[in-house]
């Protein structure tokens, strides 16, 4: 097992118990866990690129991973506390993201469904 697919099952599992956490420390718990499934996932999307891009377009390749990643990183989380402190913690509780875990475990085993 690669570490983007152990990071992607520690990610999903993390995601399904922050859906059904009944408290703060149990959603600030799963949402660790599903941190630590990320910095698994994070590395393998970066390979990703190298392994995609010839060696003269993989600076600017690079450098947009970085910018979104970036942005991503600092607006995702600041979005979600924004939401929850308006709305309530209860109605923002994230919903289980296994289907789309599985999803990106196929697209990288290269497993298709037959349409």
């Amino acid at each position: 097992m690669t570490g983007a697919a152990a990071g992607l099952i520690v990610f999903a599992l993390g995601s399904t118990a922050a859906a059904f956490a009944s408290g703060t420390g149990m959603l600030i718990g799963a949402w660790v866990v599903m941190g630590l499934g990320a910095a698994f996932v994070m590395p393998a999307t970066l390979s990703i690129l190298n392994a995609v891009f010839p060696p003269k377009e993989r600076p600017q390749a690079i450098a947009a991973w970085s910018a979104v990643t970036g942005v991503g990183i600092v607006i995702g989380p600041t979005l979600v506390g924004r939401v929850c402190c308006v709305i309530s913690e209860k109605n923002c509780l994230p919903r289980p993201s296994g289907p789309r875990s599985i999803h990106v475990r196929a697209m990288l085993t290269g497993k298709r469904s037959k349409s």
